[in-house]
């Protein structure tokens, strides 16, 4: 018996049969539970209910032999597979959704949760999120922080974003230094990602939290704003600047349960304004909303779209548009943080409508929503950095211009002209947890090879190719007459803010575009059972870009069953080692079954493109009979890894000795020791070095 699950379901395998999973497909028990907060916990509900089982299982299966009912839950990496949450690797929230005119992709425009402290008064700046699938996002990196604007004290709440006139202007809201209430400030950037350039705020506007801007079919600009239990809408001027003298109108009183936070949109010619409201002063909010003729009402009253769900944040804000024919609803959770409601996350829901017009409530997903085909999955996130915006980032240039001469640059420019040691760029990159990325460098350089340094936090990063090959530990850039991107491998992220540095180690006439830091691949996947399992394997091969996909207790085709998760989870796979066998023979699967199990799972990652790398099953420590089945198995595997021109890696040479697995290398006859691990990291390293990985 073994479990795992997909989602949030786990599944309870039960397989009678000694033939592998043939006959395991047709006589497996399977039994759906639903997901406990964790994985302790629920280990605990399978305990119990396997206890409940085991009799009625026992008589179902008939067995045909005594065996101990084994359960392993198998926690396939941190995160679902799924498509909620969007963004895990800033807090953000208050999502404000927008598609441009000519622009397919879609865009974001949140606050952003700063991580430890976040006692809303410790919310500063805003970030920008771009995508076209809801699954590859890019984050620009700090789009406004409080330092740059003049006016504001605190309290950089909910935003949103219009583009009138060919400008984006970025309206959000901000506690005065002067009188301590909300304004409505605006911010104007050529490029909707920003960064944006305070121009102060709308005039006309008292106690201005959360506004929301729409611009309706006849190009006429209305502003909605609400906070503590009410909700305001006027006219704005053209220029956005102002109020419309005479135009404000109280909405309180036709918005049910409102608390904050409005947005419009408009569907079927009927405007709907949604907000979060509290049911009888009740926290958490739940999203309500409101239907009317006319963009500043009267409204009717319609009812809940949102209702309270696991994981949500005591508040919740959200946005409603459509995108390539589907209506989405944009709010926030704390899925990522589990729970903590001062660090929300950003989410996504598909939005319908009844016949009536009416929204039809929606409980929030995992499963996201798929655009165009593309399967819902894990958000993978690339920060992208320009190198010119290094002050918008909490950064600076020193010693070095900006330029715009060379085309084909990204953003407004580029950093040139260095003017010698200790000249640099410096820029913040903001991330919710400590995690590892891969960083890249954009630049141009038409004369010869330069030498500089980059730097992360404290840690100095190493030449890509060449490692620390100095006491200054420099880079060498090479020489390069168009934009080329250098892989400097991947770098550690703290929680909280981190100081990317470029400091160059000599004057140079290099050019700096942009710094990107894209999530980390994982090239390499330990493929096995228990004996993978128990290997650390990052730490032996002295390399980030692995993953261990050892599950205990499962044998060979039970492992099989796992490949297309990990195929989901890990889209840079290039090679996969393939280890297992030995469960099989205990449990009294045939050699034949074994070795047919292998080769098909050697044929299915071929078929994938990635490199199967096969091991030998490792012998046991004084056990004759034993090995004597895994030697023939092992002879027959490696002939036909030879003749299909298949790497075979041959463990039991540097793991044994005449009498089977050496006794000084295992804990138990069959597991290994830490010292036995580093022996086999020796093997796996001659092949990679062979292969160039």
């Amino acid at each position: 018996m073994w479990a795992r699950y997909s989602g949030n379901t786990v599944t309870l395998f039960y397989c009678p049969s000694d033939y592998g999973e043939f006959e395991a497909e047709k006589l497996r028990y399977t039994v759906l539970l639903r997901l406990a907060r964790s994985p302790k916990s629920c280990l605990l509900w399978l305990t119990r209910f396997v206890i409940v089982l085991r009799h009625p299982v026992s008589e179902f299966c008939q067995m045909r032999r005594t065996t101990t009912a084994l359960i392993t839950l198998c926690c396939l990496g941190s995160r679902l597979f799924a498509g909620n949450p969007l963004i895990p690797t800033v807090y953000s929230a208050d999502p404000s959704a927008h598609v441009w005119p000519g622009d397919e992709r879609i865009w974001l425009y949140c606050s952003t949760d700063e991580p430890g402290t976040n006692t809303n008064d410790t919310m500063v700046c805003y970030h920008v999120y771009s995508s076209t699938n809801l699954v590859d996002w890019t984050d620009y990196g700090i789009a406004l922080h409080l330092n740059n604007v003049r006016w504001a004290a605190s309290h950089m709440w909910a935003p949103d974003c219009v583009l009138r006139h060919g400008i984006y202007t970025l309206v959000y809201c901000a506690k005065e230094k002067w009188s301590g209430s909300f304004r409505t400030g605006l911010a104007t950037s050529t490029r909707p990602e920003g960064p944006f350039k305070d121009i102060g705020y709308i005039q006309g506007i008292e106690g201005g939290q959360d506004p929301a801007v729409f611009i309706d079919d006849d190009g006429t600009p209305y502003i909605l704003w609400g906070s503590g239990g009410t909700c305001h809408g006027a006219v704005l001027s053209d220029d956005l600047r102002s109020v419309v003298p005479g135009t404000t109108v109280d909405l309180t009183k036709q918005l049910t349960y409102v608390y904050e936070g409005p947005w419009l949109h408009k569907y079927n010619g009927k405007y709907y304004l949604s907000y979060p409201g509290l049911v009888g002063g009740e926290w958490p909010e739940k999203m309500f909303y409101a239907v009317a003729d006319k963009p500043l009402g009267p409204y009717t009253f319609k009812g809940c779209y949102i209702p309270e769900f696991k994981g949500q944040s005591g508040t919740n804000h959200g946005s409603i548009i459509s995108y390539k024919n589907q209506w989405l609803a944009f709010h926030h959770s704390t899925w990522v943080s589990g729970g903590l409601s001062e660090v929300r996350n950003l989410m996504c829901d598909r939005l319908e409508y009844d016949l009536n017009g009416d929204i039809k409530p929606i409980t929030p997903s995992e499963k996201g929503v798929s655009i165009d085909g593309v399967p819902k999955g894990p958000s993978q996130v690339t920060v992208m950095l320009e190198a010119e915006d290094a002050p918008a980032n909490l950064g600076d240039i020193r010693g070095a211009s900006v330029g715009a001469e060379a085309p084909g640059f990204g953003g407004s420019g580029y950093v040139t002209h260095f003017e010698g040691p200790g000249a640099s760029i410096s820029l913040v990159v903001q991330s919710s947890k400590a995690r590892r990325a891969d960083l890249k460098i954009r630049y141009r350089l038409p004369g010869h090879d330069e030498s500089h340094k980059v730097r992360v936090n404290a840690t100095q990063v190493p030449d890509p190719l060449g490692g620390y090959t100095s006491w200054e530990k420099r880079i060498v850039f090479p020489r390069s007459e168009s934009w080329t991107e250098m892989d400097l491998g991947p770098v550690e992220l703290k929680e909280g803010d981190n100081v990317l540095r470029f400091i160059a180690a000599e004057k140079g006439d290099i050019a700096v575009d942009r710094f990107t830091l894209s999530p980390q691949v994982d090239r390499i996947a330990m493929v096995g059972d228990s004996i993978t399992h128990m290997g650390d394997w990052k730490t032996v091969l002295g390399r980030n870009d692995v993953v261990n996909w050892g599950i205990p207790g499962y044998t060979t085709g039970q492992i099989e069953w796992t490949f297309k998760d990990l195929v989901q989870q890990e889209s840079g796979l290039k090679v996969v080692f393939l280890e297992g066998g030995i469960n099989d023979l205990t449990l009294g699967v045939p050699p034949n079954v074994v070795y047919e199990n292998e080769i098909r799972a050697i044929a299915y990652w071929r078929k994938r493109g990635v490199m199967p790398i096969l091991q030998s099953i490792i012998f046991k420590v004084d056990s004759p009979e034993t090995n004597a089945v895994i030697a023939d198995l092992n002879a027959r595997l490696r002939e036909y890894c030879g003749a299909e021109h298949v790497d075979y890696v041959d463990l039991n040479a540097v793991l044994s000795d005449s009498k089977g697995l050496r006794a000084d290398l295992s804990i138990d006859g069959t597991h290994l020791n830490p010292p036995a691990y580093e022996l086999w990291a020796g093997e796996i390293r001659k092949t990679l070095d062979r292969l160039k990985l």
